[in-house]
């Protein structure tokens, strides 16, 4: 089965605790906060202003430091507002619950619908599967066994010769 979630108490105790212990980046974003926390390019300040902007008004959600900082990372793939704007939210809320658990989970299908949307292409469920389903980390870990049994067994035959 999967991991157990914690109960609502443990939750609420969390968030208390965060809450004590707020990070900078979750603190409102504003011009002057570039200061301290700049953003990747300062061609993405426009980007995050138009962002900014639209969260208040039309999400009704506060503008964090940490989601200025991802409307800077996302803006040069997604240029509709609201997609940007949600996305960029999304993925604080990520970093932001990964830094509270100590947890960090992969957001293949997240990444896949932002290559879709940046190169139009179609990501059906099948190449979903596939790319989601193939190897996290360069070889896999059959692969680097054979391959350091078969360098084992070259350095074995080099001393024997030698």
């Amino acid at each position: 089965m999967g991991e157990p979630v914690p109960g609502e108490e443990t939750l609420l105790k969390l968030i208390s605790e965060d809450r004590n212990n707020e990070h900078p980046e979750d603190q409102p974003w504003s011009i002057a906060t570039l200061k301290n926390f700049p953003i990747v390019s300062p061609d993405a300040l426009p980007s995050v202003l138009k962002s900014w902007a639209y969260a208040r008004e039309h999400l009704k959600a506060a503008f964090t430091i940490r989601e200025a900082k991802w409307v800077a990372r996302l803006c040069y793939v997604l240029k509709d507002i609201d997609t940007l704007t949600s996305t960029a939210l999304m993925y604080a809320r990520r970093e932001l619950i990964a830094e509270i658990t100590g947890e960090s989970k992969d957001s293949f299908e997240e990444e896949l619908k932002l290559f879709a949307l940046l190169t139009g292409e179609e990501v059906t469920n099948e190449r979903m599967n596939q790319i989601i389903n193939g190897p996290k980390y360069g070889w896999s870990r059959k692969e680097l066994e054979k391959a350091f049994k078969l360098i084992k067994e070259a350095r074995e035959e080099i001393r024997k010769e030698g």
